[in-house]
């Protein structure tokens, strides 16, 4: 039976919103607040930066007790389209129930008041809707983390790897792990046909966002991230809280309906994917309650934690982690001690007594290798390289010359020998001793590249006995060269920032880049056609017309009209495109020189290469007063 979580006719719905009506806006942002000061104003800012005007913010004051409020009322009083609502502290749901309530907007979007949105973030989800007609549109999702910075949500990047229109959770099964309401902007009328209502709990989200994607004819999916998921250090998150009962027993709660609708509404395939997907998130979660709880909530949380454990089925959660699964199949027959020990585990403690409770027995090592071991370690020299990388590059006629050099004890470097290899290629190298480390001197025969039939990298094996190592050439992309040869392209590639090769058939080349007075010249090797340089869907890209082999272009007129992506960084990487004629689609293009940097607007924009050499622009903020120098 389906959970009363988020289910009925919902007591708090508005009048009907009226699409292009005098007072209804395109978009209503329901932000709920309470005790965010550090982060309501960056939030905020990061709405009223929308490049989509049409909207109306409807700040749910959820009983805040610091200066949220406070900044919440001077960027109302700044900008009308914001209003703030207040009412007696009753948590995230209510409060969002409250905006719902005094939204006028023909679509909804939901934004926690301590993260941000990508400033074009209305613009694709409305448009996309707006297009295809579907119940809602989701996107991709940035997770800001406290020690690893700003990267894609590793729940959302395979559910929005590509954009699609009109599909759904059973076309996208992996739609399951997309478990919150505010990356998506709703239909309004979608909302209120289906009474969607959010429970006075923590986690509220977790339901409706699963009982929407199983209960929609059709659903957006864009892969550019548009939200910015915020972590937050545990004494300031009320999600993160683990140690506290009434957390967990949300967190509980929230999973018990999940597993309701999806036991309901979804088919095998996604049964197994939500039951297994419950052990890797709510079950690693639980077990770090029982490490975490206070003494009194203890026993109250082991019970908590059985009952997820007994509701989750056995036979669907072999897609689970497969410690996450022992720790799953321990709650069941309560054997909390284990439960603990994979839990201490998890986070790093190897005592003898956490190896036995997680069922994890060393292994003894031999008497000769840990006599070894303790002589090596008693020398502490450091005598193996990590990574060889380039110092210097040249492009001669017919050859890449490279400078490598390889960290590596003096000693050592004095007897080392080196060889060098790219596949079956077998280029020249010549070894001398440095004070940090060995130099190598690679000369590689173009020829021999164009016999390679796949992306191939450069390989370093470094001797100096009884030491051997090998291993890649770090390289960043500046320094991804190319060359023709043997009626190829023949480029160097960083895919995962190692040095690699790779031929091309064909593809147009950008020979030089010239900037003068603001004007960026790219000198293409005989083009005729169109520079196309992309920006985000939907907004057009700018097309400049290439004659007699050159294309001009305003630094200005790369910006204009491009705000950057990360509301973060506040940083932007468009592609920069070749398109012959109106008739055939844009090409990437490649960049043989080097590439240039100016300053404009306090941005510092470059042309250069990406990890794959192609030609790309960039631009992130700048706060030097001249401009730098060509790179």
């Amino acid at each position: 039976m389906l959970s009363a979580l988020g289910t009925g006719p919902s007591p708090l719905r508005c009048r009907q919103p009226l699409r292009g009506g005098p007072v209804s806006p395109l978009v209503s942002a329901v932000v709920p607040f309470c005790g965010v000061e550090s982060y309501i104003g960056a939030c905020l800012e990061s709405i009223r930066a929308q490049t989509l005007a049409d909207f109306e913010v409807i700040l749910v004051d959820d009983g805040s007790e610091d200066r949220s409020a406070e900044i919440a009322a001077e960027v109302c009083a700044a900008d009308p389209r914001f209003r703030v609502v207040t009412q007696q502290r009753r948590g995230p749901g209510p409060a969002r129930n409250r905006g719902i309530a005094e939204a006028d907007g023909h679509y909804l979007m939901f934004v926690d008041s301590d993260d941000l949105l990508a400033p074009r973030a209305f613009e694709q989800l409305t448009s996309s809707l707006e297009e295809s007609g579907s119940d809602f549109a989701g996107a991709h999702v940035w997770r800001l983390g406290l020690q690893r910075g700003l990267e894609t949500s590793w729940a959302h990047r395979e559910p929005f790897a590509e954009r699609l229109r009109r599909t759904g959770i059973r076309e996208v099964p992996l739609l399951m792990r997309d478990r919150m309401v505010w990356n998506k902007m709703w239909r309004r009328t979608f909302w209120d046909e289906r009474g969607y209502v959010f429970p006075e709990m923590l986690f509220e989200d977790f339901p409706i966002a699963l009982r929407a994607h199983l209960e929609a004819d059709a659903v957006d999916l864009l892969p550019d991230p548009v939200y910015v998921w915020r972590e937050r250090p545990s004494r300031d998150s009320i999600s993160q809280q683990g140690g506290q009962v009434a957390n967990v027993r949300d967190r509980v709660a929230a999973a018990l309906a999940v597993l309701d609708t999806v036991d309901a509404l979804g088919g095998d395939e996604l049964r197994e994917l939500v039951h297994s997907h419950l052990v890797d998130v709510d079950v690693r979660e639980v077990m770090g309650s029982l490490l975490d709880a206070a003494p009194a909530d203890l026993a109250a949380i082991e019970t908590l934690a059985a009952d997820l454990g007994d509701r989750i089925d056995p036979g669907r959660v072999a897609l689970a982690v497969p410690d996450l699964r022992v720790a799953y199949e321990a709650l069941r027959t309560r054997d909390l001690d284990r439960v603990r020990g994979i839990a201490r585990y998890r986070r790093g403690e190897r005592t003898p007594e956490v190896l036995a409770a997680a069922g994890r027995t060393p292994r003894p090592l031999p008497v000769r290798a840990v006599r070894k071991g303790i002589g090596v370690a008693g020398r502490a020299v450091p005598t193996r390289p990590r990574q060889a990388r380039l110092a210097d590059l040249t492009v001669l006629p017919g050859a890449f010359h490279y400078r490598l050099t390889v960290p590596l004890a003096k000693p050592l470097a004095m007897i080392a020998s080196a060889r060098v290899s790219i596949g079956p290629v077998r280029p020249r190298v010549k070894a001398s001793p440095l004070p940090g480390g060995v130099q190598l001197d690679v000369t590689v025969d173009t020829a021999d590249l164009a016999r390679l039939e796949h992306t191939t990298p450069l390989h370093v094996t470094v001797q100096a006995a009884p030491l051997l190592w090998d291993g890649g050439v770090a390289v960043a992309p500046e320094d991804l060269h190319g060359a023709r040869r043997a009626g190829y392209w023949l480029q160097a590639v960083a895919p995962e920032g190692v040095l690699a090769f790779r031929r091309i058939r064909r593809i147009p080349v950008v020979d030089r880049l010239d900037l003068v007075d603001g004007v960026v010249r790219l000198h293409t090797d005989g083009l005729s056609g169109t520079i196309v340089v992309e920006r985000p869907w939907p907004t057009p890209a700018v097309e400049v017309p290439i004659v007699d082999g050159i294309a001009f272009v305003t630094v200005s007129g790369l910006l204009a009209g491009d705000p950057p992506d990360d509301p973060v960084g506040r940083t932007a990487l468009r592609r920069v495109l070749f398109r012959r004629d109106s008739t055939v689609a844009a090409e990437p293009m490649v960049l043989s020189g080097p590439g240039i940097a100016a300053v404009a607007e306090g941005r510092r924009v470059r042309l250069g290469r990406d990890t794959e050499g192609r030609l790309v622009l960039s631009h992130e903020p700048y706060g030097a007063t001249e401009p730098p120098a060509a790179s």
